[in-house]
């Protein structure tokens, strides 16, 4: 779907010449290690949302700021001030006394069967924000030099061939379909048998594709537009509505709402609009003081 609606937009916006740019060799080597990236971030994502929970891997994927704001620093020259870096800092403790907390509560909110499934799935999602935080700021180093639909469009392109090639792998080690794996019964779980929740497409499989491209779309947009750090931080700020979600009867998630987890959401969050309203010392914004002068104009 991504790689279908990226080529539609590219003929609309474009006309024909625009695919010659995604037909060039260069272009499919300079985006095939960050595709790479994607792919097992993606991976790594599953794995992590599987074993702990998704609000245990949208809180620990948070780190992921401070990650994106040290690449930031090294590949692009982008600096934080001590004062950023501390509260950084301070989000990344309270995603870490949330994973600590989930296991401490008895794996209860977490949504899986033991402590060790917690702290696996809290190093999936560490993983996770190691390979999104980096792979994000290379992104926009590239992203940024080129048309926002063909970039995504080769990113998405390649991605999908290694998902066919993974999935034709698994057919060849394993001997069968994802979707040939029997429906786990009430006594089965998930994450200790070979088996399957469900079966077939709903509408929530629906939603979760529709929501997944315009995530895609979205993020791409921002990078080209802002910073790596500034998309993590409106991402981050999904936990605490994420978690009362999660802990509501209606949703069937079996979350039970425990204060001091929602204490540590929330001080994810309150992180986040601190650093939101604290400028980053941009060398831009170094200049702007001679703006009004013209050019040739004596101070």
């Amino acid at each position: 779907f991504n790689v279908a609606l990226g080529l539609a937009a590219i003929k609309l916006t474009l006309g024909r010449k625009g695919f010659a740019e995604i037909c060039r060799v260069d272009r499919h080597r300079q985006m095939l290690p960050l595709a790479i990236v994607y792919c097992l971030g993606d991976l790594a994502a599953i794995f992590a949302i599987g074993s702990g929970g998704g609000p245990l891997y949208v809180v620990v994927t948070n780190s992921r700021l401070m990650i994106a704001a040290a690449a930031s620093r090294v590949v692009l020259g982008r600096r934080q001030t001590t004062f950023q870096w501390a509260v950084l800092c301070g989000i990344t403790l309270a995603a870490a006394a949330y994973a600590v907390l989930s296991v401490r509560s008895g794996s209860s909110d977490a949504g899986s069967g033991s402590n060790g499934a917690v702290w696996v799935g809290a190093l999936w999602a560490l993983a996770k924000s190691m390979l999104s935080g980096t792979a994000a700021v290379l992104t926009e180093s590239r992203y940024k030099r080129l048309n926002l639909w063909h970039a995504n469009t080769l990113l998405k392109a390649q991605s999908l061939v290694g998902a066919m090639a993974m999935y034709v792998l698994q057919y060849g080690f394993c001997g069968w379909w994802a979707e040939d794996l029997p429906l786990c019964g009430a006594s089965a779980g998930a994450a200790s048998a070979w088996c399957s929740m469900w079966s077939g497409w709903d509408r929530w499989t629906v939603a979760v594709l529709a929501a997944e491209i315009s995530a895609g779309w979205l993020s791409v947009a921002v990078l080209t537009r802002m910073s790596a750090v500034a998309k993590f931080v409106c991402k981050t700020a999904t936990g605490p509505t994420l978690y009362l979600a999660y802990c509501l009867p209606a949703f069937g998630s079996g979350y039970r709402f425990d204060p001091s987890l929602f204490i540590a959401v929330v001080l994810v969050a309150v992180g986040i609009i601190v650093y939101i309203n604290s400028s980053p010392p941009d060398e831009a914004t170094d200049s702007q003081w001679c703006a009004g002068y013209r050019s040739g104009a004596t101070p």
